[in-house]
This record gives C-alpha cells, structure tokens and sequence, in this order.
C-alpha cells in the first residue's frame, strides 16, 4: 500500500477522519491521481496527492503532490515519502510523472492558488536527491 487513512472509530468506511488517520502517520488525506514511472534500471518512482480534510469532511486543503521510491520487484521503500511541491502555498494536484533519458524523471502537476489564475507547474527529480 503507498497511503491509507481511516474515519476514526469507524469500521465501515476506509477514509480518513480529522485528528488522525491510523496508517498515515501524517494527519493527510490521500486524495489520490496516483501516477507511476519505471526508471528503466528497477525501480519505480510512484506520485500522488494528499492534503488536509476540512471540517465538513467533504473538501481538501493544502493540497501537495508526494513521491515515493520503490524497488521494481519488491515495491520496497528505496526512497521514502518526500514532499514534491515548489510553493507550500498552492493547491497542487493531478501529478504526471515521466521518465527522462537520463534516468531523471520529470513531474508535471496542476497549481492553483487562491486569487491566481491555474498554472501547469514542472519539476524534474533524481531518485535519491
């Protein structure tokens, strides 16, 4: 499993729930739009989003898109869970990931920040930097 959380004292609905989630260690809501890419030698580098759930349990804040390492055959944690945003301030999510020629990846995701228009943001990374 890459992410989970759970309501608290719930046995009925595996999600998150404010005040903590079992399982994430966090406090974030994985809010999913997971993508994948294999370096070609391996490994695999995995992305998704998660955030803070609001009071009302229907929305997410503070969005940020997360990557992981992992080996190809195991699924073994090479490199662990790092934030990949650029701006702690904006809303990042829908996370693409794409191997580059020379091992790098590259990440592209949407960004949006509250009274600026929406961007298409990208960040290249070196698994192990």
């Amino acid at each position: 499993m890459v992410d989970a959380a759970t309501w608290k004292n719930s046995k009925t609905w595996d999600a998150g729930a404010p005040g903590g989630f079992p399982g994430t260690g966090d406090n974030l809501w994985p809010v999913g739009s997971p993508t994948v890419a294999a370096d070609g030698k391996g490994a695999y580098l995995f992305a998704w989003v998660k955030g803070t759930l609001g009071r009302d349990r229907l929305t997410v804040s503070n969005q940020d898109v997360w990557v992981r390492g992992t080996d190809g055959r195991t699924l073994a944690v090479k490199w662990d869970d790092r934030k990949a945003a650029a701006d702690p301030d904006a809303d990042e999510t829908h996370p693409v990931l794409v191997k580059g020629p020379a091992g790098e990846f590259l990440l592209v995701n949407e960004r949006s920040k509250s009274g600026e228009p929406r961007r298409i943001a990208a960040r290249l990374i070196t698994v192990g930097e």
